[in-house]
C-alpha cells in the first residue's frame, strides 16, 4: 500500500507509476488534498496482476498524469476509484486494455477523471466497465466502448442527480467489439458532439435512457446501427434523447435495428431517418411517449427499403412540423415495392395531415404510407414485448458480471 497525503511538498516522480507491475492486490491511496505528479499511470502491468486499485478521495486529492492511464493494462479486475471531490487527470485514458472485468469509478459530487485525448472501455478485453454517479464527472475527447474485436460486453453506466459523461466529440458504443451496454439512469447526463450504436463491425448494442431526468444530448448526430446490424436505443421511464439528426440503419449493412420511446414523460427530439439505407430498421414510439421532428424519413436512400415506423398506445405521438417523407430518394415506380410502411394504432393518438405534415413537393420522389392496421400493431407490440424482455435479460446478466 502506497498512502500518498498531503504534506510540505507535493509527491512527483520524474517517470511512470506502475500499480501492481507483476502482483496482485496493491493499493495507491492519494486522500486528504495530496497531489501525485507523474509520466503514465498503469495498473495491473501483468496478465497474473489482477485486484490492484487505485484510490484518488476528498476534496483537492489529485492524481495528475502527463500521458496515458491504463487501468487493466494486462490483469483483469483492476480499479480506479475516483471519490468525494478527488480529481484524476491524463492523456488517454482506457479500461481494460488486455486485462478484463476491470472498473473505474468516479463518484460523488465534484469528482472528476479527465481525459485531454480518448476514453476506452474494454481496449482488446471484454467486460470493462465505467461508472459515473451522484455527481461525478468524466470528460474526453472520442470515447470508445468496446473497440477491438477481441472484446465485448463492456458496460458503461452514469447514474443519478448531475452524473456527466461529457464526450466532446464522438462517443463509440460498439466499435469492433458486439453486445455492449450503455446505461443513463436516475437522472444521469449523457453530452457528446455526436453518438454511433455500431459504429464499425460491432452488432447487438444497447443504449438504455431510462427515468425522469435522464437525458442523452447529442448536438449533432446520432446514429442507431452506424455501419452494423441488432443495435438498439431504449427510451423508457421518462428518459429524454435530443440530437439534431438520429439516424436508425445509416449503411446499407445496417440492418434491424431499433429507436424506441415508450412510456408517459419519454421524449425523442430531432430529425429522425428510418432506413438511410439500411432495411428492416424500426421507429417505434408507444405508450403514451412522445417523438417530435422537422423533417423524417422512412427508406432515405436508394437501398433503404422494409423499414418500419410504428405509433402505439393511447397519447403516443409521433410530430413532424414540416415533412414526413416515405421512400424519399427512391424512384417513384420502385417505391411502392420497397415496403417502408407507417403504421398507426387505432388505440393510439392517430396522425393528422397538420401533425406529419405530408408533402408531395415537385422533385420529391416519395409516397405517403399511412396504414391504420390494429392486428400488425398489436403483433409489433408483442415483439417489442418481447425485445424488452431480452433487455432485462442483458441487464441481469452485466449485473452478474
Amino acid at each position: 500500500v502506497w498512502d500518498v497525503r498531503a504534506g510540505a511538498s507535493n509527491h512527483v516522480l520524474a517517470a511512470d507509476l506502475s500499480l501492481g507491475p507483476l502482483d496482485s492486490f496493491n493499493q495507491l491511496l492519494v486522500t486528504n488534498g495530496a497531489l501525485l505528479s507523474c509520466q503514465g499511470g498503469f495498473i495491473g502491468g501483468n496478465v497474473n496482476a489482477r485486484s490492484n486499485i487505485a484510490v484518488v478521495a476528498g476534496p483537492g486529492s489529485t492524481w495528475s498524469n502527463s500521458a496515458d492511464l491504463e487501468i487493466g493494462s494486462a490483469g483483469p479486475f483492476n480499479s480506479l476509484v475516483v471519490s468525494n471531490g478527488g480529481f484524476v487527470r491524463n492523456t488517454a485514458g482506457t479500461i481494460g486494455s488486455f486485462g478484463s472485468n476491470c472498473l473505474a469509478l468516479v463518484t460523488g459530487s465534484g469528482s472528476v477523471w479527465s481525459n485531454a485525448s480518448d476514453l476506452t472501455v474494454g481496449f482488446a478485453r471484454p467486460r470493462n466497465e465505467l461508472v459515473v454517479s451522484d455527481g461525478g464527472t468524466v470528460k474526453n475527447g472520442f470515447a470508445f466502448i468496446g473497440f477491438g474485436f477481441d472484446t465485448s460486453n463492456n458496460l458503461a453506466t452514469v447514474t443519478g442527480t448531475n452524473a456527466l459523461w461529457h464526450t466532446l466529440n464522438k462517443l463509440n458504443l460498439g466499435y469492433d467489439g458486439p453486445a455492449n451496454l450503455l446505461v443513463v439512469s436516475n437522472g444521469g447526463t449523457v453530452l457528446s458532439d455526436s453518438c454511433a450504436l455500431g459504429a464499425s463491425t460491432s452488432r447487438s448494442n444497447v443504449a438504455l435512457v431510462t427515468g425522469s431526468g435522464s437525458v442523452m444530448t447529442n448536438a449533432n448526430l446520432l446514429f442507431v446501427g452506424e455501419i452494423s446490424a441488432g443495435n438498439r436505443l431504449m427510451v423508457v421511464n421518462g428518459g429524454a434523447v435530443q440530437s439534431g439528426n438520429l439516424f436508425v440503419g445509416f449503411q446499407n449493412t445496417s440492418s434491424n435495428n431499433l429507436l424506441l420511446a415508450a412510456d408517459p414523460g419519454s421524449a425523442l427530439n430531432g430529425d429522425v431517418t428510418v432506413g438511410t439505407s439500411g432495411v428492416r430498421n424500426q421507429l417505434v414510439v408507444s405508450n403514451s411517449a412522445v417523438a417530435r421532428s422537422s423533417f423524417s424519413s422512412l427508406g432515405s436512400g436508394t437501398t433503404g427499403s422494409n423499414n418500419l415506423a410504428l405509433v402505439t398506445g393511447s397519447g403516443s405521438v409521433w410530430s413532424n412540423a414540416v415533412d414526413l417523407f416515405v421512400g424519399n430518394d427512391i424512384p417513384r415506380q420502385d417505391a411502392r415495392t420497397t415496403q417502408n410502411r407507417t403504421f398507426v394504432n387505432v388505440g393510439g393518438e392517430r396522425f393528422r395531415e397538420v401533425d406529419l405534415g405530408i408533402s408531395l413537393e415537385q422533385g420529391a420522389n416519395c409516397v405517403q404510407v399511412l396504414d391504420v392496421d390494429g392486428d400488425r400493431a398489436r403483433e409489433l407490440a408483442g415483439e417489442l414485448d418481447a425485445e424488452l424482455e431480452r433487455l432485462d435479460a442483458d441487464l441481469a446478466r452485466h449485473q452478474r458480471g
